[in-house]
């Protein structure tokens, strides 16, 4: 009786491998804490594929200090410059794509699973791609994205962020690799609609339990408090938002809540912060002309 598991299917899956994609840039406390976060899930991991965007922090020395850097189970791939998180995840799931592996599960080197998140991800009664449900890692109770309670069941999601995504190798193989050029943000926002318009259902199961911190965007308000914008501390956070939203709006034709969102930009832009004007300006005619060359001058 000792060895029943809560998850009663999950023989079912013991045959699948799983290899976990984790990208990382100047966190390396929070990436130690990922990674034996990782290494002590209750089904266990193939092969944990840290991409380090560059960093300069010591994020290798400090992963061989802590006796991760030479682990069997983990393979750090190490980018020749900062490619962000679409770039990472790009990098990552190429490298793991011919490894033999069934799913890949995905996630920011600030993520934190459950001892049991990834075994009852598996143990789903369905799906091809699926997440858990994400909770604030300062407030374990409050939702991050997903407004659910642990243990309601699965429920369908319209997309599903790259912080413990579990997606299995025929949706990767139908549909490709991330967008690399969004840079950062709303590359798993394209990834999810790509694989809906391939007919994949999406799900979100309360039973797996992950927790993240929550978004450090800043909301403002405007216009007599009737505008909630968000902004960035950043050019470049700002103009990967917008220029990338206004290429999913225009592309699939679903996300059109943004284009409200745009008039609040405009306005933030022209009356709250003049000098984000030429970032918010550029960022809208580089969406509408799918002009994904120009990120690296937003970044000084």
């Amino acid at each position: 009786m000792d060895n029943i598991t809560p998850y009663p299917n999950l023989s079912e899956y013991m045959i699948n491998k799983v290899a976990a994609i984790v990208v990382t840039y100047n966190r390396k406390e929070l990436l130690a804490e990922n990674l034996e976060a990782l290494l002590d899930q209750s089904y266990k991991i193939e092969k944990i594929f840290v991409v380090d965007n560059k960093s300069t922090d010591g994020t290798i020395e400090f992963l061989e200090m802590k006796g991760l850097k030479n682990n069997s189970s983990i393979k750090i791939l190490e980018l020749d410059e900062n490619l962000g998180g679409a770039g990472g995840f790009y990098h990552g799931l190429e490298n793991a794509l011919d490894g033999g592996y069934d799913w890949y599960w995905l996630m920011d080197d600030d993520c934190l699973p459950e001892h049991t998140c990834l075994e009852a991800l598996l143990n789903s009664e369905k799906g091809d791609y699926l997440t858990p449900l994400v909770l604030s890692r300062e407030d374990k109770t409050a939702c991050v994205w997903h407004d659910a309670k642990p243990g309601t069941g699965l429920t369908e999601m319209k997309s599903i962020p790259f912080n413990g995504a579990l997606i299995s190798k025929r949706v990767v193989k139908d549909i490709g690799l991330p967008k690399k050029e969004f840079f950062i943000f709303c590359d798993d926002v394209e990834y999810s609609l790509r694989a809906k318009k391939n007919n994949y259902r999406l799900y979100l199961n309360t039973d797996a339990i992950l927790y993240h911190p929550v978004n450090n965007s800043q909301i403002i308000s405007a216009f007599f408090n009737k505008f909630k914008i968000p902004v960035f501390k950043t050019r470049i956070k700002q103009y990967c938002y917008i220029r990338n939203n206004i290429y999913i709006a225009k592309r699939y034709r679903e996300h059109s809540s943004f284009y409200k969102d745009l008039v609040k930009q405009i306005y933030y832009a022209i009356f709250i912060d003049r000098k984000m004007f030429k970032t918010v300006f550029s960022a809208i005619c580089h969406g509408i002309t799918d002009n994904f060359g120009q990120t690296s001058k937003f970044l000084k």
